[in-house]
């Protein structure tokens, strides 16, 4: 949905403050998988609370 409004405010060139939300949490959500590693956080959380490790589903 975001992207969706992000593509709508360039193309109509309505640029707001909900852009620069969007654009702040798109760089923000990057910033996260590049400090994971590329996971998910709650992927890493789940296993450690559950057990779960890779080969053992």
């Amino acid at each position: 949905m975001l992207s969706f409004y992000m593509l709508y405010a360039v193309l109509a060139d309505k640029i707001d403050k909900w852009l620069w939300i969007g654009l702040g949490l798109v760089i923000l959500e990057g910033l996260t998988l590049l400090f994971f590693k590329f996971f998910c956080p709650l992927t890493i959380i789940a296993r450690q609370v559950f057990g779960l490790y890779q080969g053992q589903l």
